[in-house]
């Protein structure tokens, strides 16, 4: 005889859903037990020695930045997924979208009530680390000095990352490697502007070891919206550290697992790694100082301003090739 379907009710920010599963508590165990928090950390450490060959450097440094956008979306799914619906964390992650979790970031930074299943009020990180990681948690062999450590570096770790995952030129970056590969990784200085009418000598801005640059396309500012503008964009960043961050994301996702599989009673245990400070240190310390620069290539316009259907019409009246 088959089971009754039963359903779980969540909210993905302030979107509702109700879910209907013949087992929604064993398909949300398993989906934690299963998930993998060191899938992108380990790919970063394969790739490491690769950023010492003068041949594979680029390719490597490339693929990190790469792991760190994934390991960067991945982290802040799970946790909002955690912090709204720990329950139906596996719908969660099925029905979010980026929007979505960056209004979430949003609110938080602001310090903004967000809906959630926890029997507490949520507004600001302190109290997602509390319901996360709760103060008065016994972690098994870890000591209650380490575990306090642990949660005010994940604390630090969560605040500087949200301003990564919201940066427009980070979300722009991310998606011209995701689509069509139109981000260039190069080393040196990633924004090198020619003389031009706007700048009587070339320079440079920004610099580092690492960085990307794509042009970015968007609305232009008094037309209508398929007139496009054109910028460059340009990002400096460092593969070492990213790898670190990257890192720190796997460890700090692999203890909201921990607790959430030991407090929905899936798990009686709590187990989570001990980390040295420092490895927050040196994730961190260097955050504020990597580049990011936008620069826009005008916005004026001269001559006729075609509409859509204009468009479409010429394109319609193209002669076709001729295939002998």
């Amino acid at each position: 005889m088959k089971a009754k379907p039963t359903h779980i009710l969540l909210v993905v920010d302030d979107e509702p859903f109700c879910v209907w599963d013949q087992d929604c508590r064993d398909n949300n165990r398993k989906f934690l037990e299963n998930f993998d928090p060191y899938i992108y950390s380990t790919t970063c450490e394969l790739l490491q020695p690769a950023l010492d060959s003068p041949e594979t450097k680029i390719h490597a440094a490339t693929a990190i930045r790469i792991q760190y956008g994934l390991a960067l979306e991945t982290h802040f799914s799970l946790l909002f997924a955690a912090a709204q619906s720990p329950s139906a964390a596996y719908a969660w992650v099925s029905k979010y979208s980026n929007s979505a979790l960056r209004k979430l970031i949003d609110k938080t930074e602001s310090n903004e009530n967000i809906l959630s299943s926890w029997k507490t009020s949520i507004s600001g990180w302190e109290s997602i680390l509390e319901v996360l990681l709760p103060a008065n948690a016994v972690a098994r062999d870890i000591s209650q000095e380490s575990y306090k450590s642990l949660r005010a570096g994940f604390l630090r770790l969560w605040r500087n990352l949200a301003t990564d995952i919201v940066s427009e030129l980070h979300i722009s970056e991310y998606n011209s490697f995701k689509h069509g590969g139109r981000a260039y990784v190069g080393s040196g200085s990633m924004l090198e502007i020619s003389a031009s009418a706007h700048f009587e000598n070339p320079m440079k801005i920004g610099g580092g070891d690492y960085g990307s640059k794509h042009l970015r396309l968007k609305r232009h500012p008094s037309l209508r919206g398929h007139h496009q503008v054109c910028s460059t964009v340009a990002l400096n960043w460092d593969p070492k550290i990213l790898c670190v961050l990257v890192d720190l994301m796997a460890e700090s996702v692999a203890s909201i697992r921990a607790s959430i599989l030991h407090q929905l009673g899936y798990h009686d245990t709590f187990e989570i790694s001990v980390l040295d400070d420092d490895i927050f240190d040196r994730g961190l310390a260097v955050q504020n100082s990597l580049r990011s620069f936008e620069l826009n290539q005008g916005t004026s316009v001269g001559g006729s301003k075609p509409t859509k259907s204009e468009i479409i019409e010429r394109y319609a009246n193209f002669r076709k090739p001729t295939i002998s």
